[in-house]
């Protein structure tokens, strides 16, 4: 008994320093302090971050003034979970979206005028892997947004920190942020379909030039990759897989690459295929080594695109 109360103290001060951590992103700014949410709260003036109530609502909302960063306190997550993260966001600034349809098309090519949400993952010992930028996730909706994000942590991240910055020319209001494992897509890649709408390139975080997300007249979202879009790498495990592709080709080369690669990223083989109108699958066992996978796609205009393992239905 005396080894075991130990243990046990410490699996309770684990789970509750995971609540406390998953409260960061999920309690709607209940505790109404900076401090509680944000790793820079001490550096921030009060003019440049704070909360305000959201009207006919019972939450708070975030208030970034122009050229602020908010910078979230670090959460436990696990590399080889599909999360879904979701806030809802609006702008000020001299123009919106509601305005002017056409300015997401402008400012996507144009990341650095816009605002940006980032997310930065770390190890076990807290030390940088890397970070996904996303000036898609903050576009200058004019009324409130609810924007949603599925991903995949990069490998052998422990823990991510989310953070938002404004530019000269906005101000963002954020509310009702929370973070949790994926429901199920019917697929290992991250929206197979781009059901999350129009403006979500979740999974897409290299996207060509060229590469749009458009809305057709039945209001289907389908994606035009251009000449090489990237997507992020997930996990993939041993054993029989099925690529699932609808959709149509365009100019001199199209194909849509799978890269296998190890632990460290390297590419260890590839597979290769193009969407057809009618949807078109092709079967392959994943090679030894392999751990995670990713799409390079070119001239590509996607209904949908879907990896799953051999024994499940593409949707």
């Amino acid at each position: 008994m005396k080894i075991c109360l130990p243990i046990i103290s410490l699996l309770l001060i684990s789970c509750l320093a995971n609540a406390q951590n998953s409260a960061v992103l999920g309690d709607k700014f209940a505790q109404g302090k900076l401090e509680n949410y944000l790793e820079n709260a001490k550096s921030l003036k009060e003019s440049q971050a704070f909360f305000e109530p959201v009207k006919n609502a019972k939450e708070n909302c975030l208030v970034l003034n122009k050229d602020t960063i908010a910078v979230f306190k670090p959460i436990p997550i696990k590399e080889d979970l599909k999360y879904k993260l979701s806030f809802m966001v609006r702008a000020e600034t001299k123009e919106t979206i509601e305005e002017n349809p056409r300015l997401a098309l402008i400012l996507l090519g144009r990341g650095s005028w816009l605002p940006c949400r980032d997310i930065t993952f770390f190890d076990a010992e807290m030390k940088p892997l890397g970070r996904r930028s996303h000036y898609d996730g903050c576009l200058p909706f004019g009324t409130w947004f609810n924007f949603i994000d599925v991903f995949y942590p990069l490998p052998k991240a422990a823990f991510m920190q989310l953070s938002f910055q404004t530019r000269k020319d906005s101000k963002l209001f954020i509310r009702d942020i929370s973070l949790s494992p994926s429901p199920d897509e019917g697929s290992i890649n991250t929206n197979p379909s781009f059901s999350l709408g129009k403006y979500n390139y979740s999974g897409w975080p290299s996207k060509h030039t060229d590469g749009r997300l458009l809305e057709r007249p039945d209001g289907r979202v389908i994606f035009d990759t251009g000449y090489g879009s990237g997507s992020e790498s997930f996990p993939i495990s041993p054993g029989k897989h099925r690529l699932y592709a609808k959709g149509s080709t365009y100019g001199g080369y199209q194909e849509i690459i799978f890269f296998f690669m190890d632990n460290n990223g390297k590419e260890i083989s590839k597979t290769g295929m193009n969407s057809t109108p009618e949807g078109i699958q092709k079967e392959f066992m994943v090679p030894d080594g392999a751990v995670r996978g990713r799409f390079l796609i070119y001239n590509n205009v996607l209904d949908e695109l879907r990896l799953t393992r051999v024994g499940e239905n593409p949707k």
